[in-house]
C-alpha cells in the first residue's frame, strides 16, 4: 500500500512539472495566468492524465512534441484523460470548479462532467471535510506547493466515497497562485480487501483462541514463533519466555527427545504425531497426544504443532456418560431439537409420559405434541423470550399419542455454539395434572362448605359483590336473604352434632331446590344460610320465594328414624334501597332476620330503617373512634410466631387495641370495619406501621436485634401508590432496613384493584420488605391469583387450624395448602394454634412457623420483651403461655 502511494506522489509531482511547462507555455503565448483560454487550461488537465496513465516516458516525450501550439496537444491528450480511472478536477482561487473529468463526475454523482462547472468544489466534501479543506490542505498548498491526504467525497444525498486525493498548486510567472489541480483514487476496492483480509485475521485468532489443548507454530529449528493461550497456561511461561524458545525444552529430557524427533519427521514426511506427557511446575505429568504438520508460512518452512490433553478428553468422556446416565434415568421428561427446530433425542420418561417412541418424533417439529388449545400468542411470547433470553418456561396443554389432554410445566434452554449460533433446544416437563387436580380440590375445600357443598361465607359474599358490579351497570335490582332456622342450637344440644349435621344437609338440598333457577345459595355457617337473587325480579316475586322457602323449610324432616318440624327466619335486604355496598346488604338482612325471631320466628321480615337499632350506635362508636385516634387511645399488642424446626421466635405480629375507657380494650374486628366505612382507616394503619417500627426500634436497642415485626395493610392502604413512600420514609425514621419488616395482605384486599396491587406490592417486595398472605383459603382465587402476588409466605386461616386434628375435610386443606405452598417456594405459618394436638398436627405436615394461644397470648411490648429476653425457649411447649 506504501509503495502504491509513493508512485502516486510521484505520477503526481510528474504532473505537476509538466502543468508547470506548459503553463510557462501559456504565459509566453498569452500572457498573465489568469488570461489563459479554456483550451490551455484542459491541456494541463490532460498532460496530468497522462502521466498517471501512459506513464512517465510517455509523459516526457510530449514537451518535445508540444512544438506548435497548446490547441494541438490538447487534441493529442484529450483521449487519454477522458478515459483514464482516476479523477481529476481544476479548481480556481475562488473554490470554483472549473473543470472535472469523467470518472470524478461517477464518484461525486454527477451526470455529466461541466454540470459541476461554476459549483463549489466544497459541495462534493462533507461538511466535517470542509473545514479539512481550509485548515489543512489549503496552508499546505501555499507552503509546499503540493499536499496529499485521505477524504471522503459526498455521492448523492447519501452514500460517501473514501478516496486519496493529491493536490498541487499552479503559480504563474510571477510566482503568484493561480490554480489548484487535485487527482483523486477511489479506496474503496482497497478499503473492502483491507476489510476482508482483516476479518481472515480474526477469524484466524478466533479460530486458534477456541482450539482445545495447545497449537503452536514452529520454524524448521523447532523454536516457537506462535502459539495460543493454552500453551502459556499448561507451562506457566509468559509470552515473552516462550518467545524463541526450543519446544523440545518445555519437556523433561526424555519427553523432549520423542517431541524433537516426531518433529524431524514431519519435516521429512509431512506429518507425525506421538503420546507424551508435559510436566507441570507443580510436578504432575499431563498426558498429551501430540502431532505437528509440516507448511510453508511467508515462503519458510514451519510446523503446526497440536497437543490434545488426553487426561481432559477422558474427563470429558466421562461428563457426556454422566449426562447420557442423567438424559436416560430423568424422571423428568427431556426432548432436544435442532436450529431448524427438529426433534433429535427424546428420553424415556418422555416416552411414558406421552406415549410417543421415539422412532415416532425423532425429525419431526414438537408441534405434533400440541394440544390445539393454546393461544398462538403464548408461542409467540414464548420464542420471542427464547430469542431475547435464551430461556422460557410456563404451563401450556399438550395431547398424548392417545388423544388425552393434560397440563404440563415446560422449560425450555437455548444450547448455542463456540461461535454463538443456536445448534439445539431443551425441552423439560413433567405433567401438572395431578396438581391441577389438587388444587381444584382445594380450591372447592377453600370455597365450599364441606357438609353441605354450597358455597360458603367468603364465596358467596365474593359472588354478591360480583352480582352489585353488574347490577349497577345494567341498571338492576338485587335481592339478599338470609335464612336462620329457628331454635336449632336446642337440636344439637339433646340430639347431638351428627342429627344436628343430617338435618342441615336435608335443609340445604330442600333450599336449593327450592331456589333453583331464580338465584344461588350458600351456607354462612352454622344454622345461616343466604340466598342471592339477582336480575330484574319484582319485590313481589322475591317475597313470593321467601314464602316458598319457609313452607318447604318447615315441612317434616324423617332423621334417624325421628321427624323433626323446624321453622326458619328470612331478612330481606335489596339493592339499591337498602344499600349498595355487599357488607351493607349483608347487615342490612342479618338485622330483619333478627327482627323476625324477635317478632315470633317463622317469617319473612324486609329490612327498613326503623330496624337498624344499631344505626345510632354506630354513629356514636364512629365519633369515640375518632376521639381514641386524637387522644391516642389507640395501642399495640404483639404476639410470637415460633419457628417450628428451631423452637426459636423469629417475628412477631403487631395487633392494634382500641383502649376504651368505658369498655376497656376493644379487639380490632369491632372498630376496624367501622374505621374503614369513615374513613379512619388510613390514619390507623400509619400509626400502627409507625408505632410497631417505633418499638421494633427500640427492642433492637435492648439488644433484641434479631427480631423481626409483621404488620397486617388494610384494602385501603394497598390502594394508596404512596405506600411504599411513606412505609420507606418510617424504616429510615427509625433507623431500620426494609428486611426487618413483614407486610400481610388478604387476598380480597389485593383484588379490589389487582393491577394497582400488583404494582405496589411488586414495588415493596423490590425495596426488600417481606410480604405474607393472610387468611390464606379463605379467599375466592386464592389459587388463581397467588402466582400473581410477590408474596414469601402464606398464613392458613383459624378456621381450617382449628379443626385440624379433629376434622378430615380440614386437615386435608392443610394437608394441601402446605404441600403446594412448599412447591411454590412459600413458607407456610398457622395461625390460631390452641393445642398441643393442633401443634403436632401441623409438625407432621412441615408447616413452617406456628402463632396462637397454645404459646402465648398478644401481650404488651414490656412483656413479650421480658419473655424474648429470659434467655430461656419454652415456646414448643406452650409454657410460656402459662407465664
Amino acid at each position: 500500500m506504501h509503495s502504491a502511494r509513493r508512485t502516486r506522489l510521484l505520477y503526481g509531482i510528474c504532473i505537476f512539472a509538466n502543468l508547470g511547462l506548459l503553463a510557462a507555455a501559456g504565459l509566453a503565448a498569452s500572457g498573465p495566468l489568469a488570461g489563459w483560454p479554456t483550451s490551455a487550461l484542459l491541456v494541463c488537465l490532460l498532460l496530468a492524465f497522462s502521466a498517471s496513465t501512459l506513464g512517465l516516458v510517455r509523459l516526457f516525450a510530449i514537451p518535445k512534441a508540444v512544438s506548435t501550439t497548446l490547441s494541438a496537444a490538447l487534441r493529442q491528450f484529450e483521449p487519454f484523460a477522458q478515459r483514464s480511472a482516476l479523477g481529476l478536477s481544476l479548481v480556481d482561487l475562488h473554490g470554483r470548479v472549473r473543470y472535472i473529468n469523467p470518472a470524478l463526475a461517477r464518484l461525486v454523482g454527477e451526470d455529466k462532467p461541466q454540470d459541476a462547472v461554476g459549483r463549489r468544489i466544497s459541495v462534493y466534501y462533507p461538511e466535517a471535510q470542509q473545514r479539512r479543506l481550509d485548515e489543512e490542505m489549503l496552508p499546505c498548498l501555499v507552503e509546499h506547493g503540493h499536499w496529499e491526504g485521505e477524504f471522503e467525497l459526498l455521492c448523492g444525498a447519501h452514500a460517501r466515497v473514501p478516496v486519496e486525493e493529491q493536490a498541487f498548486l499552479l503559480r504563474d510567472g510571477r510566482g503568484l497562485p493561480r490554480l489548484i489541480v487535485s487527482i483523486y483514487h477511489d479506496l474503496r476496492e482497497q478499503r473492502r480487501t483491507e476489510q476482508q483480509l482483516g476479518d481472515e485475521q480474526a477469524l484466524h485468532e478466533q479460530l486458534v483462541g477456541i482450539l482445545p489443548g495447545i497449537y503452536c507454530v514452529v520454524d524448521e529449528s523447532g523454536r516457537l514463533r506462535r502459539w495460543n493461550a493454552n500453551l502459556e497456561r499448561y507451562t506457566a511461561c509468559t509470552a515473552d519466555e516462550l518467545s524463541g524458545h526450543l519446544l523440545a525444552d518445555l519437556f523433561e529430557p526424555e519427553d523432549g527427545a520423542e517431541i524433537t524427533a516426531t518433529l524431524n519427521r514431519a519435516l521429512s514426511t509431512g506429518h507425525a504425531e506421538v503420546d507424551t506427557a508435559l510436566t507441570q511446575r507443580d510436578g504432575s505429568r499431563v498426558p498429551f497426544q501430540f502431532s505437528a504438520h509440516r507448511a510453508i508460512l511467508g515462503g519458510r518452512i514451519h510446523l503446526l504443532c497440536f497437543a490434545l490433553d488426553t487426561a481432559e478428553r477422558s474427563r470429558a468422556d466421562a461428563r457426556l456418560r454422566m449426562l447420557g446416565g442423567v438424559f436416560e434415568h430423568s424422571r423428568e421428561a427431556i426432548l432436544v431439537t435442532d436450529a431448524g427446530n427438529r426433534i433429535v433425542a427424546v428420553n424415556p420418561a418422555f416416552t411414558t409420559l406421552t406415549g410417543y417412541q421415539p422412532e415416532d418424533v425423532l425429525g419431526h417439529d414438537p408441534g405434533l405434541l400440541s394440544s390445539g388449545t393454546t393461544p398462538p400468542a403464548l408461542y409467540h411470547g414464548m420464542w420471542h423470550e427464547l430469542h431475547r433470553k435464551g430461556h422460557w418456561e410456563g404451563e401450556i396443554w399438550d395431547r398424548r399419542k392417545d388423544g388425552s389432554l393434560y397440563p404440563k410445566w415446560l422449560s425450555i434452554d437455548v444450547v448455542r455454539d463456540a461461535s454463538g449460533e443456536v445448534s439445539h433446544h431443551i425441552a423439560c416437563f413433567h405433567d401438572l395434572s395431578e396438581r391441577k387436580e389438587a388444587e381444584d380440590r382445594i380450591r372447592h375445600l377453600a370455597h365450599h362448605d364441606a357438609l353441605t357443598g354450597l358455597p360458603n361465607r367468603r364465596a358467596f359474599v365474593a359472588r354478591l359483590a360480583e352480582a352489585l358490579s353488574a347490577a349497577r351497570i345494567q341498571g338492576r335490582p338485587l335481592a339478599l336473604m338470609q335464612i336462620d332456622i329457628d331454635r336449632f342450637k336446642r337440636i344439637n344440644d339433646i340430639c347431638g352434632p351428627a342429627v344436628g349435621d343430617q338435618l342441615l344437609v336435608e335443609l340445604s338440598l330442600r333450599a336449593a331446590d327450592c331456589v333453583h333457577g331464580r338465584g344461588a345459595v350458600a351456607r354462612l355457617g352454622g344454622d345461616e344460610f343466604a340466598v342471592l337473587v339477582a336480575g330484574a325480579h319484582p319485590a313481589e316475586e322475591v317475597e313470593e320465594l321467601a314464602d316458598t322457602l319457609l313452607q318447604r323449610l318447615r315441612a317434616p324432616c324423617l332423621v334417624g328414624g325421628e321427624v323433626f318440624e323446624l321453622t326458619a327466619s328470612i331478612g330481606l335486604s335489596r339493592y339499591p334501597e337498602d344499600g349498595d355496598d355487599a357488607a351493607v346488604l349483608l347487615r342490612h338482612a342479618e338485622t330483619a332476620v333478627q327482627h323476625a325471631k324477635a317478632q315470633g320466628r317463622n317469617r319473612l321480615q324486609r329490612f327498613a330503617l326503623g330496624l337498624d337499632a344499631t344505626s345510632a350506635l354506630a354513629l356514636l362508636q364512629e365519633n369515640r373512634l375518632r376521639e381514641a385516634l386524637r387522644a391516642g387511645r389507640l395501642l399495640l399488642h404483639y404476639q410470637p410466631l415460633i419457628d417450628l424446626d428451631s423452637g426459636e421466635v423469629r417475628r412477631v405480629e403487631a395487633l392494634v387495641r382500641w383502649n376504651d375507657p368505658v369498655e376497656g380494650l376493644i379487639p380490632p374486628e369491632r372498630f376496624i370495619p367501622l374505621a374503614e366505612e369513615c374513613g379512619l382507616i388510613d390514619a390507623i394503619g400509619a400509626w400502627v406501621v409507625d408505632e410497631a417500627l417505633r418499638q421494633l426500634a427500640e427492642w433492637h436497642r435492648q439488644g433484641l436485634d434479631w427480631l423481626k415485626m409483621a404488620v397486617n395493610l388494610s384494602a385501603r392502604q394497598l390502594e394508596s401508590r404512596e405506600l411504599p413512600q411513606s412505609i420507606t420514609e418510617a424504616l429510615e425514621r427509625h433507623g431500620l432496613r426494609p428486611s426487618h419488616l413483614e407486610l400481610e395482605i388478604t387476598e380480597s384486599a389485593a383484588l379490589r384493584d389487582p393491577e394497582n396491587a400488583a404494582q405496589v406490592l411488586t414495588r415493596l417486595n423490590g425495596m426488600g420488605v417481606a410480604l405474607a398472605l393472610d387468611d390464606f383459603g379463605t379467599g375466592y382465587s386464592s389459587l388463581s391469583h397467588l402466582k400473581l402476588l410477590p408474596v414469601a409466605s402464606l398464613k392458613m386461616d383459624r378456621s381450617f387450624v382449628r379443626g385440624i386434628d379433629s376434622d378430615p375435610e380440614d386437615a386435608a386443606i392443610c394437608a394441601a395448602t402446605i404441600a403446594l405452598a412448599h412447591e411454590l417456594r412459600l413458607n407456610v405459618v398457622a395461625e390460631g394454634v390452641e393445642n398441643a394436638g393442633q401443634l403436632d398436627k401441623l409438625k407432621r405436615l412441615g408447616c413452617d412457623l406456628v402463632q396462637g394461644f397454645h404459646f402465648s397470648h398478644p401481650l404488651e411490648a414490656d412483656r413479650l420483651a421480658a419473655l424474648l429476653g429470659g434467655g430461656a425457649r419454652p415456646w414448643l411447649n406452650g409454657e410460656a403461655a402459662a407465664s
